[in-house]
């Protein structure tokens, strides 16, 4: 449930960048859930982060090898709920 409505939050909006507290508020988790969840999939390279030196901001990551069909698979996951 919290991965995918966190890939849903960053593969339905390519090349948009969300900072966690926004993660947690758009996805109605809470703020550590969301937080434990980006370290997971930014160690996996599904996504990644940037640093603004006050916030830290995520994205998909569409240079990994699996970018495609991860976003074809939550946007048509999307659709459905």
């Amino acid at each position: 449930m919290v991965r995918a409505e966190v890939l849903r939050l960053l593969f339905t909006n390519p090349g948009q960048e969300l900072y966690t507290r926004e993660l947690a508020r758009l996805s109605f988790l809470a703020l550590r859930t969301v937080q434990d969840e980006v370290a997971k999939l930014e160690a996996a390279k599904l996504i990644t982060s940037r640093s603004n030196g006050y916030q830290r901001f995520y994205r998909a990551n569409p240079r990994h090898r699996l970018y495609a069909e991860l976003k074809r698979i939550v946007r048509k996951g999307a659709t459905h709920a």
